[in-house]
């Protein structure tokens, strides 16, 4: 009986997950070394254009990447001694901030061959309001940057969420809720069940590397600590039979 409550727990947590969990990027699929030199900084949310000298685009298309293509956008607003660099390999995504300001936005609109203007091509998306986005930093050897999340329904209707970094490791959890809720865009914000862009910008100050193992969303964190605080117990309970 023990086992069959066991299982049913697991298939419990795997059903929930399975059906909030979604990988926007795991990084799995590569991409080439990308530099920017005497750019623009960009700005968060709502960032829709890098163009002109110092800016740097790369375009990739495999598993693991939400619709199944990224844009990077690099941009340096340091000068030209200061260059931004960013690739991915190894499962995770590296920004290095030269020794000034600099950018990286990574967007995943679902088109790619237009790596600077948006191309909304997700096909309405449908987001839980439950749910979370998941962004795991491996490191960040200086805090004072910024990341920026920003869901888009259209070019006016997107909303936007910050995380201020510090050093090392670290694990964050936005609400979906609490981005909707955030009417950054011209019309207002997001419509959750109608997303068909997603951002994620890098804003670096002084000689910042970062690594970024994944971007997803899953249920809220309260939910997985309850589950399995649940599996704890049983196997717990488990012990105490067998003694």
């Amino acid at each position: 009986m023990l086992k069959k409550i066991l299982l049913g727990s697991v298939m419990t947590m795997a059903a929930i997950t399975g059906a909030n969990a979604l990988i926007i990027d795991d990084f799995s699929t590569p991409l080439g070394a990308t530099t920017a030199v005497s750019g623009t900084v960009i700005s968060g949310g709502g960032a829709v254009a890098i163009v002109g000298a110092g800016s740097a685009t790369n375009l990739s298309a495999g598993p693991g990447i939400l619709g199944g293509d990224r844009e990077l956008l690099l941009s340096n607003g340091g000068g030209d001694r200061n260059v931004v660099s960013a690739n991915a390999n190894g499962g995770s995504f590296q920004h290095n901030n030269g020794s000034g300001t600099g950018s990286s936005l990574l967007r995943w609109d679902g088109v790619g061959g237009n790596p600077v203007g948006l191309d909304f091509g997700l096909g309405g998306l449908s987001l839980s309001p439950a749910s979370s986005i998941h962004i795991s930093v491996l490191d960040a050897d200086l805090g004072g940057s910024s990341v920026f999340l920003t869901l888009y329904t259209s070019s006016t209707l997107f909303s936007t969420a910050s995380v201020l970094l510090n050093p090392g490791s670290s694990e964050h959890y936005l609400s979906l809720a609490s981005i909707a809720s955030n009417l950054t865009g011209s019309g207002g914000g997001v419509n959750l069940a109608n997303i068909n862009a997603i951002e994620f910008l890098i804003n670096g100050v002084g000689a910042m590397d970062l690594s970024v193992d994944i971007i997803e969303t899953v249920p809220e964190p309260a939910s997985l600590t309850l589950l399995g605080a649940g599996i704890i117990g049983l196997g717990a309970i488990k012990r105490r039979r067998k003694a």
